[in-house]
């Protein structure tokens, strides 16, 4: 697709009251997208020269994004004080495509040579990761409410798989005879 614009969520709320006899209580749960991997990039290039072409095309996707989970609750402990504390899941993807294509000919007299290299390569990424957060306000006076919150560090695991593939193929032609030669090279990796 060479669409560049999608539409696509970026938050979800909800909070749910809890009747209570005195003060209140909230319970609430959140997904928002943290980042958007999303970046089509492409170039392409041709030239000729005489009895000498060549040509290239690169085009690179990426995809997915970060995603992060929330459950949260807070419960005013006195008519001027309440706490609250927060616990966070991040899961998501990024999906990476990379191709290469080359094309060089030339010819001297009645020999034709060509030069082809196609080149692929797929990285795959998976994410989760935790964080948590607590916090009060308290109510000093009906005009000042001061607050604090403390944040854990973000914890988050990668998981990498990916492969390559590299395919090299030249072509001598004459009037009398042709010569195809092919190097395939191909590796998968996970980390």
């Amino acid at each position: 697709s060479r669409d560049l614009g999608k539409t696509r969520i970026t938050a979800l709320s909800l909070t749910l009251p809890v009747p209570t006899y005195r003060g209140s209580m909230v319970f609430g749960l959140g997904l928002h997208r943290v980042n958007t991997f999303d970046r089509p990039f492409g170039t392409q290039f041709a030239m000729k020269d005489g009895l000498t072409s060549y040509g290239e095309r690169e085009r690179v996707r990426e995809g997915g994004g970060l995603w992060k989970w929330t459950a949260a609750g807070a419960v005013d402990i006195s008519s001027r004080l309440a706490v609250g504390l927060g616990l966070n899941l991040l899961t998501g993807t990024n999906e990476y495509r990379w191709n290469f294509l080359s094309v060089e000919e030339s010819q001297a007299g009645d020999v034709t040579t060509s030069l082809t290299l196609d080149a692929d390569q797929n990285i795959d990424n998976d994410y989760i990761g935790v964080s948590a957060a607590a916090g009060l306000t308290y109510a000093a006076s009906p005009a000042l409410t001061v607050g604090f919150v403390v944040e854990t560090p973000t914890y988050i695991t990668a998981e990498e798989r990916g492969t390559f593939s590299e395919l090299l193929v030249e072509v001598f032609d004459t009037a009398s005879s042709n010569y195809i030669s092919e190097y395939r090279t191909a590796y998968d990796e996970a980390m």
